[in-house]
């Protein structure tokens, strides 16, 4: 499995090949953030 980020503008990445978890954990933290949203599909 390939793991990797695409960051297409400012709010919009894509992230793959790690636990949802750790990588929205990760991004918070980087972004000094107390909340999230997230927005997922099935696939």
């Amino acid at each position: 499995m390939r793991a990797g980020e695409i960051v297409f503008t400012g709010m919009d990445r894509v992230v793959f090949g790690r636990p949802a978890a750790e990588a929205v954990a990760a991004a918070a933290a980087r972004l000094d953030a107390r909340r999230v949203f997230i927005l997922s599909g099935r696939t």
